[in-house]
């Protein structure tokens, strides 16, 4: 590695890697997946213990499966305590459980419509989160653990309301859309401590935050805000390589094309999508937090399928502009594969994650590549950002989970129900300020 990579300490090395096993319910689907999940990080977290110490679950982990589709994850949340240092507790928040890069990319469009930051009216008064961070933050405050796991019929601030009769340091870790909403729920946990605090009345509870290769989550207002507030506690990171982190603000996002020139060239389907995604949140002021590290990525060659070779066409083939749609579609293959090392395995190194540790019995989170049938129809022709929408709308959500019950999503930018959906995912927000 360069000597421009910084340096990341033992501390942050396990909170990580606790924050990586929350990421172990997306090989879950059994009937209760709170257990199942307890059980692959219990055996993650006791592979690890020879380098990042001993770590016991105490809350969690609470699952929220897809209220409609397949049976997966959907978010997941657990707190671990250190053995050695029985006043540090870990939250560790998951990301999503993919189906498609494109979901990283896009994330169903839900930037388009922000929502006020409830529980700091006065000090950040302008301060906004997109709508998909905020139904996301919604459902970490009310979720409760299965009778099966630590935790049990608890939200996660009645169980820390237990712990905080004395002075404890707690940290907030996620990857990906776990690093979005990790600092969020850090702010919300700060802005809600205090003399009304149902949770630390006495702020004995030190709280930091460590979000890696997340996605904007807010505004200037907000990402100041969240400086101030949680000031040298949040050391947020990125691989300068990864996709998502990128997303949302603009001149980051306008990157994303160009990540890996000379490796890969710039793609149209890849401009119409960022250009798709520019559309989408370029009234929002999205802001990185600051403190922003970059982790200096480097290409890594992800090998295609054999199967490729068996399709290139012969040469008579060539002046018929078959060969030129078979490349950029293999382009356009080694593009996705690309984002998902760098998204995911590329982190390992930089905080010393020990792929081992992984339980045998679970598959690491990784976007998968997209299917060849979408892959074929976006490198068919220069895709405009409205051709991208309607081949991924068929896969955006049907039903969102806002308050514990289900409510129809928006069908687009331009649909009033997203505006009333905000206004209401504030209202259930607000049921948790202190």
């Amino acid at each position: 590695m360069s000597h421009a990579d910084p340096i990341i300490t033992p501390a942050q090395q396990a909170i990580f890697a606790v924050g990586a096993f929350a990421g172990l319910s997306s090989s879950v689907t059994a009937n209760d997946p709170d257990r199942a999940t307890f059980e692959l990080i219990s055996t993650g977290l006791s592979n690890a213990a020879g380098t990042i110490g001993t770590w016991n679950v105490v809350w969690g982990p609470s699952v929220v499966m897809q209220p409609i589709g397949p049976a997966v994850a959907m978010n997941t949340m657990y707190v671990a305590q250190s053995a050695a240092n029985p006043s540090q507790y870990v939250i560790a928040i998951a990301g999503t459980n993919p189906k498609s890069v494109l979901d990283w990319i896009i994330e169903d469009g839900f930037v388009h419509w922000q929502v006020p930051w409830v529980y700091a009216p006065l000090e950040a008064r302008d301060a906004k989160i997109a709508l998909g961070t905020a139904i996301g933050l919604g459902i970490l405050e009310t979720m409760k653990p299965s009778s099966t796991v630590p935790g049990v019929g608890s939200t996660l601030v009645e169980f820390l309301a237990t712990i905080t009769r004395s002075p404890v340091q707690i940290a907030v870790v996620g990857h990906s859309l776990g690093g979005a909403l990790a600092p969020t729920a850090a702010l919300w946990l700060a802005d809600t401590q205090g003399f009304l605090s149902h949770w630390d009345p006495h702020r004995n509870a030190t709280l930091s935050a460590l979000p890696t290769a997340g996605p904007t989550a807010g505004n200037s207002a907000f990402a100041a805000y969240s400086g101030k507030k949680l000031g040298a506690g949040l050391t947020p990171y990125y691989n300068t390589l990864d996709v998502v982190p990128h997303a949302w603000q603009a001149s980051m996002l306008a990157e994303i094309p160009g990540l890996y020139v000379p490796h890969i060239p710039k793609l149209p389907v890849i401009e119409s999508l960022v250009d798709l995604a520019l559309r989408l949140s370029s009234a929002g002021d999205y802001t990185t937090l600051p403190g922003l590290t970059p982790l200096p990525g480097k290409f890594h060659e992800v090998h295609i399928q054999r199967a490729h070779d068996e399709r290139m066409p012969d040469r008579a083939t060539q002046g018929k502009g078959i060969l030129h749609d078979l490349r950029e579609l293999i382009e356009l293959e080694r593009f996705f594969l690309e984002v998902a090392y760098q998204h995911t395995t590329a982190y390992d190194s930089w905080f010393h994650f020990d792929p081992r540790w992984w339980p045998a019995a679970a598959a690491r989170l990784a976007p998968p590549a997209a299917s060849p049938a979408l892959i074929a129809a976006l490198s068919s022709k220069s895709a405009t950002a409205g051709d991208v929408a309607q081949l991924i709308r068929p896969g955006a959500p049907r039903k969102l989970i806002i308050g514990g019950g289900l409510v129809d999503a928006p069908s687009g930018p331009s649909d009033p129900r997203g505006a009333e959906i905000a206004a209401q995912v504030a209202a259930e927000l607000m049921k948790h300020g202190g």
